[in-house]
């Protein structure tokens, strides 16, 4: 189409180059100006999608080498302390705010760079960015307040796999701790994860997108919609593993609860579906396309 387009703006110029040549007519009539004009706007019909999609892939692109280096660094987080680096300090119960530790154990381990924590596709306030952020800032025990620290209603775009799918099993004496650690502290504190509890680092979610509502955003869980993986990338989901390989699925089968769906075990620390888990989705929700 585009072809044509530029075939009928060349035939307009050589039709009015020879009669010019010919010593006749204006250099442009009001119709051929008008046909070139409406040409032009054909064309930029065309490849703008062409172009919005170029930039759309190259955010996703970058969003994925953000993960890459957020795996790297939680490996080296790993094999320095021995243990995974949990998800979030639960201040609730102490007066503070709950906020999230994992985004800064791993900031050394990236060169102190605050912008590898982002995604590309993502709002521009969901940045780890004082600046930007309005959200940003947690009370601590002990009294003062941390204007970096991301507590349970800041926004975010990256997120940790807390729980696996077991969060709603949590408050039961003998639930397993399926995700790379939850909370740090507290009655649901159920102790370190350590790479001897990963079964299959090859199919086991680490860290992911975010959806950036201001609603735990720091955690990532399949059964809990407000802390679903982001599907801003034209529906896909950017997801790091924990053998540090990164995967972009559709969404809606990340989150997916039927039992005969292989991502229920993807989500736990033993690479099991533990069916006896179970939750709803509500597919009109995860039909909305996120930022």
């Amino acid at each position: 189409m585009a072809q044509i387009a530029v075939a009928a703006i060349v035939s307009v110029f050589m039709k009015r180059h020879h009669k010019r040549s010919a010593g006749t007519g204006p250099a442009f009539t009001l119709i051929e100006f008008l046909v070139v004009i409406a040409i032009i706007a054909i064309l930029a019909a065309l490849l703008l999608p062409a172009l919005s999609g170029a930039q759309a892939r190259a955010r996703a692109t970058a969003c994925k080498n953000n993960l890459c280096q957020l795996g790297i660094a939680m490996r080296t987080y790993v094999d320095e302390n021995k243990q995974f680096p949990g998800a979030s300090y639960i201040g609730h119960d102490q007066g503070v705010d709950n906020y999230y530790v994992w985004p800064s154990r791993l900031l050394q381990q990236v060169g102190n760079s605050r912008a590898v924590f982002l995604c590309p596709s993502a709002r521009p306030d969901s940045a780890w960015d004082t600046n930007v952020n309005l959200t940003l800032g947690a009370a601590l025990l002990g009294g003062g307040r941390d204007p970096w620290g991301i507590s349970d209603v800041s926004r975010f775009s990256t997120a940790y796999n807390d729980w696996g799918i077991g969060q709603g099993k949590i408050d039961q004496p003998q639930s397993l701790q399926l995700g790379l650690g939850g909370d740090i502290n507290g009655r649901f504190y159920k102790g370190p994860v350590t790479d001897n509890n990963i079964s299959s680092p090859t199919q086991m979610i680490m860290l992911g997108d975010a959806k950036g509502d201001a609603s735990w955003d720091g955690s990532l869980d399949p059964t809990e919609a407000d802390q679903w993986p982001s599907n801003r990338h034209s529906r896909r989901t950017n997801l790091q593993f924990v053998d540090g390989h990164g995967e972009s699925p559709v969404r809606g089968k990340v989150i997916d609860p039927a039992s005969s769906n292989e991502w229920r075990s993807r989500w736990n620390s033993d690479n099991q579906p533990h069916n006896e888990i179970t939750w709803s989705v509500d597919w009109t929700l995860e039909s909305v396309l996120e930022r």
